[in-house]
């Protein structure tokens, strides 16, 4: 539902100045009031110069913000939330104040308390405690793929504390598009066992341990990246691109030392016994050495050295 024009052209034309990921001062304040979400909440994600109930990102952010503050201001006597002081909070005429207020009922932001205020729900403090993130150029957007697969590699190589491999990293969404900026990158992991000796398996994290881990590694790169782990590319919503595939290499553990004597042992036993024995030659090389004696005995016969004793 969209603001009056008075009113949109008054909120697109205020600016904001929005650090992706931080809190301000006033929203550290606000979390030790109990204005903050609390550890249910899930962290939202804005992206800027997107709208959101006829708002830029920025500016939703900013006066669900400040409307927190004001009522952390007064934990003692809880206030709710009004026409009058969204068009405060918010930076709106009456009548845009108005339209927001009906979205944000539609929307679940706010539900009134039966005396003409509203209390803010759990996706308000969603939206006043979001990351407000820029979107990527296309080129970004590769560098970023080609670091995320870099990450990746990085995983798998952590043999000794890592149950897990990537096995295969796909990537959907914007990314896929034709668009110039890509809001999010939708990186989609599908994970297999390692195969770990034993010797390494005190040291391995658990499972939930583990795959925090991953999706912490990979989504740290930057607040436009969005991991999810599924079992199998047919959970990937299409059209996917497959930008990382690892394969699990075998890793035989090392032989035991008294399989390695026993080895030892077998290999000289079999030298020893191949010295004692009389060489066989094959057939074919027994028939050439007959016919080459013969060859020699007669030349030898037919030599002049054959007349010597006689006389003529």
């Amino acid at each position: 539902m969209g603001l009056s024009k008075a009113g949109s052209s008054q909120i697109l034309g205020a600016k904001t100045q929005v650090v992706p990921g931080t809190l301000s001062g006033s929203e550290e304040a606000s979390r030790e009031k109990g204005a903050a979400p609390q550890g249910g909440v899930k962290q939202r994600k804005l992206i800027a110069y997107q709208t959101y109930f006829g708002l830029e990102a920025g500016i939703l952010h900013a006066g669900a913000k400040r409307a927190l503050e004001r009522l952390s201001a007064h934990a003692a006597e809880p206030l709710t939330i009004s026409v009058r002081s969204l068009g405060e909070d918010f930076g709106l005429d009456s009548a845009a104040s108005g339209t927001l207020l009906r979205a944000f009922l539609a929307g679940g932001l706010l539900y009134p308390d039966g005396n003409g205020g509203y209390y803010a729900t759990t996706r308000f403090r969603e939206y006043a405690f979001a990351k407000v993130v820029v979107p990527l150029s296309r080129s970004e957007a590769k560098n970023l793929v080609n670091a995320a697969c870099g990450a990746a590699a990085r995983v798998n190589a952590d043999s000794e504390t890592m149950p897990f491999l990537i096995d295969t990293m796909l990537v959907s969404g914007s990314y896929m598009s034709l668009r110039g900026l890509v809001p999010e990158l939708s990186l989609w992991l599908v994970l297999r066992r390692r195969h770990q000796s034993h010797q390494f398996s005190t040291d391995l994290m658990s499972k939930d341990d583990a795959l925090r881990h991953i999706k912490a590694t990979i989504s740290g790169l930057s607040p436009v990246i969005a991991v999810r782990i599924v079992p199998d590319k047919q959970k990937v919503p299409r059209p996917f691109s497959v930008v990382f595939e690892k394969k699990e290499e075998t890793i035989e553990p090392p032989a035991p030392a008294w399989e390695r004597l026993r080895d030892w042992s077998v290999s000289i036993g079999r030298r020893v016994i191949s010295r004692r024995e009389p060489a066989v030659l094959p057939s074919a090389v027994l028939a050439e050495l007959v016919t080459l004696q013969r060859t020699r005995t007669l030349q030898r016969d037919r030599s002049p050295w054959g007349k010597v004793g006689k006389r003529d």
